[in-house]
């Protein structure tokens, strides 16, 4: 078993820790204008309009409304990746500078995925889209 790899934190982490909670802080911030925003622009899948076929995407809109507005059973419903990874962001952003202010050491990610990472990740986006497509198709 390979022992994590840590390195003391440098003046682009602290960046990039500021950067991803800025980020992280503006979603939050922004909860109360999401719902009208989106309905302003109207958006809809170009690929499911065309062929009824949805996109590996399709219900991304729909769980990041209801993302922000705390709706997560709706969210875990509309696209599963999406909620799953917009939880995560938000949390690591808010998590990351104070992770560096206290442990002021960051992981050393290696170059390039491993290939079990990236069979998990390819799995991930797979079963993602099986599970929109299927319940895009009950839901007809």
């Amino acid at each position: 078993m390979r022992r994590a790899r840590w390195r003391p934190a440098g003046r682009w982490d602290a960046a990039l820790a500021g950067a991803w909670a800025a980020a992280a802080l503006s979603l939050l911030a922004a909860r109360p204008w999401a719902s009208s925003s989106a309905a302003a622009l109207g958006l809809a899948c170009p690929l499911r309009h065309l062929t009824g076929i949805p996109c590996a995407t399709c219900g991304a809109t729909r769980a990041a409304l209801a993302l922000a507005e705390g709706r997560w059973p709706d969210a875990l419903a509309a696209n599963p990746l999406l909620a799953t990874g917009g939880l995560a962001f938000v949390a690591g952003g808010l998590i990351a500078p104070l992770w560096l202010a206290a442990a002021r050491r960051v992981p050393v990610v290696p170059r390039g995925l491993p290939l079990p990472w990236r069979l998990a990740l390819g799995g991930a986006l797979v079963g993602n889209w099986l599970f929109v497509a299927l319940r895009a198709g009950l839901a007809r």
